[in-house]
């Protein structure tokens, strides 16, 4: 198949943006870590942060996952209510208080 030189044109020029955005923002995170070297982790974990890209070959556990809340425990849903439970008290005792 060819391709219309215009197209290529266009396409070589998204390129290169692409590629250039990458590495700056890569090298932001090097520096973020006190480093002058551009590593290959700071352009993975800039891929797949932003465009959902991962490198093949290229180990997932060196990239910083994003944190996930673990749902409460029962123990603390039920120290919650206790606590939320003296709350209305102590305003209740209060508004009594205040007549």
């Amino acid at each position: 198949h060819r391709v219309d030189p215009e197209v290529e044109e266009v396409l070589l020029e998204l390129v290169n943006d692409f590629v250039e955005q990458v590495t700056m923002f890569s090298c932001q995170l090097a520096q973020h870590r006190n480093s002058d070297l551009l590593e290959m982790r700071d352009i993975a974990l800039h891929l797949e942060r932003h465009y959902n890209i991962r490198i093949p070959g290229f180990p997932a556990t060196d990239i910083a996952r994003p944190f996930r809340r673990q749902p409460p425990q029962q123990e603390h849903l039920e120290r919650l209510d206790k606590v939320r439970a003296s709350v209305e008290q102590a305003a209740a005792e209060a508004r009594k208080a205040a007549k």
